[in-house]
């Protein structure tokens, strides 16, 4: 019984919530209509018309952009916490698998970046060598707000289709290179081991 957590500490209460919470949720809203309307795109098979493109660019835009201001918003009061990392992540993961998803059409490798950080959560569920804690390094944050930034600014359409193509490429290649990374350093014989 000791395992349990009650339900009041369970819950994450309104004095908790701060500032930076507020601007990645409201990152969040934006990803959530992103996500609306490039599912609403899929289902009507009329793939990222010029016009829906400017919106999801218009929508994508702050969400991305907004990733630097909230997790310096934690640090510069104090107010860091698990939760908070957590929801930051998952709510730019989902960005990046949304606008993985909308450039498919046009660069179906695209997807690899959408969907390598739910590829690596499905691994670390496989064992315990995987669940290892990684070492904390910055790259990691360059290079998905990197690649995030090149899905953003290759939907946007005045962007020439060659130039987006090559632009997700470079995209695919950071994402491995760091996932890669990650994988090789849980991998090897006593480096996941903090």
């Amino acid at each position: 019984m000791s395992d349990i957590v009650a339900p009041e500490r369970r819950r994450l209460s309104l004095d908790r919530l701060n500032l930076a919470h507020l601007v990645t949720g409201a990152r969040a809203v934006l990803v959530l209509l992103a996500s609306s309307l490039v599912l609403m795109s899929l289902l009507m098979s009329e793939g990222t018309e010029p016009a829906r493109a400017w919106v999801l660019w218009a929508l994508a835009l702050p969400a991305w952009a907004l990733d630097l201001v909230d997790g310096h918003l934690a640090r510069r009061t104090g107010r860091t916490s698990r939760f908070g990392a957590h929801f930051d992540e998952e709510t730019d993961a989902l960005l990046i698998l949304v606008l993985s998803v909308a450039l498919a059409p046009l660069a179906p490798w695209a997807l690899a970046i959408g969907l390598a950080h739910y590829a690596f959560l499905l691994l670390r569920l496989t064992g315990r060598r995987w669940r290892a804690p990684l070492p904390p390094r910055g790259s990691r944050k360059v290079i998905a707000a990197t690649a995030g930034g090149i899905l953003v600014w290759s939907v946007l359409p005045v962007i020439p289709p060659w130039l987006a193509q090559l632009a997700v490429g470079v995209g695919v290649v950071l994402i491995v290179w760091s996932f890669g990374r990650d994988l090789w350093w849980l991998s090897r014989p006593g480096g996941h081991t903090a």
